[in-house]
């Protein structure tokens, strides 16, 4: 009788997916979804900024013009309100986005690029696209791009640059090479 004895083993692993997707997504949500809100709320009304950044004044609207839109007559200093309150909304946004993936490189130090650091990566990057178009938008120069229709075109582009870049990403690291 030829008898084989045969060692087996069973292992069961099982990961607990919805910690780390809060823990490192779900900031990323969060900071774009208020990126986007702060591309919303950029305006050349002076009574809006004002609103926007928290200060209350007594200012009344202008006479409508030709076209039957309403003129502000203010100071020019509403485009720096503008600006540094856009700044401050993006600087602040920009160190929670710092703050989460220095916690994601914590956790894999020796790793190469991760493909999770790419929606850091997106994030960083409208970050800047937002700030940039704030300050193009409150100082009245970038052209017809920045000024169509009170920011329409930025406004729409967000969400469909943002999904295209992740989109190319998840392509090239999948199916690429």
């Amino acid at each position: 009788m030829d008898h084989a004895t045969e060692l087996v083993y069973n292992v069961e692993m099982n990961r607990n997916f919805i910690g780390p997707f809060i823990s490192k997504m779900l900031p990323l949500v969060i900071v774009s979804l208020l990126l986007y809100v702060a591309l919303m709320i950029t305006t050349k009304m002076p009574l809006q900024i004002l609103a926007i950044a928290g200060r209350t004044i007594s200012m009344g609207a202008g006479a409508p013009d030709e076209d039957g839109k309403m003129t502000y007559s203010g100071s020019p200093t509403y485009g720096l309100i503008a600006i540094a309150t856009v700044m401050s909304y993006t600087v602040g946004l920009f160190f929670a986005i710092i703050l989460a993936h220095a916690r994601l490189r914590g956790d894999f130090p020796d790793a190469g690029v991760l493909y999770l650091e790419w929606y850091y990566f997106a994030a960083y990057l409208a970050v800047l696209g937002v700030t940039i178009n704030a300050i193009l938008y409150a100082a009245h120069i970038g052209g017809p791009l920045i000024h169509f229709r009170e920011n329409i075109i930025p406004r729409v582009s967000y969400w469909p640059v943002n999904g295209a870049f992740l989109f190319i990403v998840t392509w090239i690291s999948f199916f690429g090479e």
